[in-house]
């Protein structure tokens, strides 16, 4: 898979300070994006699901996943916004499930890139004090989702290590097909709401600044909810976490 050019990072830098958010569609991710969906739907039958509060380690996850309900009035940092989901880690390095660890590997180096920073910024906790949280938030049909908000813990801590922010995901999953109403949306800086899944976005990267507002409307609220069913809209994620002590 070729890593995007210099001058692409350019584009990308200049679409974020215009708008706020960008997308990047290469024929290359489209049939990663496809095998990596299908290692995420294979691990759903093979861990227990976890309660939303209950912790892990992250050098846990070369050994398996941790697969978690994030359900509730705030997320797990006490961030005030309401959402309905389940979340999976990886460890991008984990030997079962290569595909979900190259597109990880690729959003990661993509990110950092991105932002000026050291390609592998996050691949060594104990080094850069903080740590890739490789995961797949999975927002089930019949009514997932994650209210508007702008993000503001991580970028503060983030800033605070003298380091930029920046969200990057992967489409995983296909409107029309997996799910057919709702889905993500960012809000861009001239108040458009912009809902980027589509029936052909299987495989885009989705960029944005974290400052805009953004979220996940109810996921096909027709339906009824079923954390074991397959339906529903997927992403994957690489979210710097600062290391805790």
């Amino acid at each position: 898979m070729q890593s995007t050019r210099a001058a692409d990072l350019e584009s990308i830098r200049h679409r974020l300070k215009e708008k706020g958010y960008g997308i990047i569609s290469d024929w290359e991710l489209k049939d990663l994006a496809s095998k990596a969906r299908e290692e995420y739907l294979d691990s759903m039958a093979k861990y227990e699901t976890s309660p939303p509060r209950q912790g892990f380690h992250y050098s846990d996850l070369v050994h398996k996943p941790h697969r978690k309900l994030a359900i509730g009035s705030r997320n797990g940092d006490g961030e005030k916004y309401p959402q309905l989901l389940q979340t999976t880690y990886f460890s991008k390095d984990h030997s079962k499930y290569e595909n979900l660890g190259k597109i990880f590997s690729y959003l990661i180096s993509l990110r950092n890139r991105i932002l000026g920073m050291d390609e592998g910024f996050g691949n060594d906790p104990e080094q850069d004090g903080f740590w890739n949280a490789c995961r797949i938030h999975h927002y089930p049909a019949g009514g997932g989702f994650m209210f508007e908000h702008r993000d503001t813990l991580f970028p503060k801590l983030l800033e605070e290590s003298g380091c930029p922010f920046l969200q990057v995901l992967v489409v995983l999953s296909t409107r029309g097909k997996d799910f057919h109403t709702g889905g993500g949306f960012v809000d861009d800086r001239d108040g458009n709401r912009i809902f980027y899944e589509n029936e052909n976005s299987l495989g885009n990267i989705v960029f944005f600044d974290g400052s805009i507002v953004h979220g996940v409307d109810d996921v096909d609220g027709d339906k009824v909810m079923n954390f074991s069913s397959q339906a529903g809209r997927v992403a994957g994620f690489v979210g710097s976490y600062k290391v805790l002590s």
